[in-house]
C-alpha cells in the first residue's frame, strides 16, 4: 500500500431533489485502519470518520444519511 496523505477533502452530496451544491469536508489520518488495512480519517470535530481506498471514502461513523455510499475524495496538500 502507498502512503496516505495525511488530509483529504470528502465530498458529500446535496440531499437528493433539492439542487444543493455538494459539502467538503477536510478530514485527517486517524492512524487506524480498516479491514483491509484502509486508512481511516476523521473530521476535526468527530463528526465525520471515513475510511479510504484510492479516490473513494466510505463512512464509518457519523454522517448516517452516508452510509452505504461511495464519496469522492481527494488529497489535499
Amino acid at each position: 500500500m502507498t502512503d496516505a496523505p495525511e488530509r483529504c477533502a470528502v465530498s458529500l452530496p446535496g440531499r437528493p431533489g433539492t439542487h444543493a451544491a455538494p459539502t467538503a469536508v477536510i478530514v485527517r489520518l486517524t492512524g487506524g485502519t480498516g479491514p483491509q488495512g484502509e486508512p481511516e480519517y476523521a473530521a476535526e470535530d468527530g463528526t465525520l470518520v471515513v475510511r479510504v481506498t484510492g479516490d473513494v471514502a466510505q463512512v464509518v461513523a457519523g454522517a448516517d444519511e452516508y452510509q452505504g455510499q461511495l464519496l469522492a475524495v481527494v488529497p489535499v496538500a
